[in-house]
């Protein structure tokens, strides 16, 4: 007796078994993760200062700090509730998630054959000691996945005047490390500055609210033969 096969179960194996396709690649200027962030059995805490150095060997990138953010670091144990493997393309949002929770911030210095990631943790030090990485409109999708990423980004508006919308967006961004900043550039441009998923998260928040407000907006009153508006 021969068993039938039904169609969807035979398309549903065919789908789990094709490749994934590959993620897009990255338009920022951190180089790729070359492997996974493995631990071993057992390991139930991980130092911020042995991750940032995992993260180093998986990118092949240098590390560059201050004494004070060198001595904070190795302070600093974040617990692991398991021991899965990290992917390659989670490492850094991974590393990044627990270095942001207790105040730590990267950015790179240079880049190159030899790149170099510069380190800051904010609670060791109430000076700015990083340039923002500068990152395009096209960009800011991937902010999403980098908690620790500093960077700046460029806003251009068409209806709200920035002026007016920083002094509202002051309650959202009060600071006084000097990371997180909304600075008005003109009437209808705003440079946002912090973290990577908070400028993420405030810049698609502020192109909707712009988006609404030209929805919103009155037409303009119809002109009269002699120019002016009846």
């Amino acid at each position: 007796m021969k068993l039938a096969v039904i169609p969807s179960l035979v398309l549903l194996a065919s789908a789990l078994a094709a490749p994934r396709p590959a993620p897009p690649a990255s338009q920022l200027p951190l180089p790729p993760a070359s492997g996974s962030l493995q631990f071993e059995p057992g390991t139930i805490e991980a130092g911020l200062d042995e991750l940032l150095l995992r993260l180093a060997q998986l990118t092949g990138q240098e590390l560059t700090m201050t004494l004070q953010t060198q001595q904070f670091l190795r302070q600093v144990k974040e617990p692991l509730e398991n021991v899965e493997t990290v992917p390659a393309s989670e490492v850094y949002s991974f590393i990044e998630g627990l270095l942001s929770r207790q105040g730590v911030v990267i950015a790179p210095v240079t880049g190159g054959s030899r790149p170099i990631l510069g380190v800051m943790a904010i609670t060791a030090s109430r000076e700015m000691q990083l340039n923002p990485l500068y990152v395009g409109s096209d960009s800011l999708a991937e902010l999403e996945a980098h908690p620790a990423l500093l960077v700046r980004a460029l806003m251009n508006l068409k209806n709200i005047d920035t002026r007016q919308l920083q002094t509202q967006l002051r309650q959202l961004t009060i600071d006084d490390t000097g990371v997180n900043q909304v600075v008005p550039v003109g009437e209808l441009s705003l440079l946002l500055q912090g973290r990577g998923t908070d400028v993420a998260s405030l810049a698609k928040a502020v192109l909707e609210a712009d988006e609404a407000a030209g929805k919103n907006r009155l037409p303009a009153a119809p002109k009269t033969e002699e120019g002016g508006a009846k």
